[in-house]
């Protein structure tokens, strides 16, 4: 979000570089979850799966979004900031939202 905001691209090219290292960073604790919150192991590919559709229909989404912002605006600065924002966002959630991690329950009849 700040790379739109810095005067010099090699600033911009920093604050990229080091937001894109911590998303992958993040990623390593966001792809554990399916197999922590699997009722069992046969259920973690379900899970995976269904976190891999949401981060691909985002990734189909985005550059949508990102070009239909540059052709309005005519600038990344609209994108970068809401894209910033929407990351916060997350991370607010994950703070705030997500509480303890632990297994599904899976109702038995």
């Amino acid at each position: 979000m700040f790379a739109a905001l810095v005067p010099e691209a090699w600033m911009a090219l920093v604050l990229l570089s080091v937001a894109y290292s911590s998303l992958t960073i993040a990623g390593t604790g966001i792809w554990s979850l399916p197999a922590d919150i699997a009722p069992s192991s046969r259920h973690v590919g379900m899970l995976g799966g269904i976190q891999n559709f949401a981060s691909n229909f985002a990734g189909i989404l985005t550059p949508i979004l990102v070009g239909v912002l540059v052709d309005r605006t005519g600038s990344f600065v609209a994108p970068l900031m809401v894209i910033g924002c929407l990351a916060l966002l997350g991370a607010v959630n994950y703070l705030v939202l997500l509480g303890r991690v632990q297994p599904l329950r899976v109702k038995t009849p």
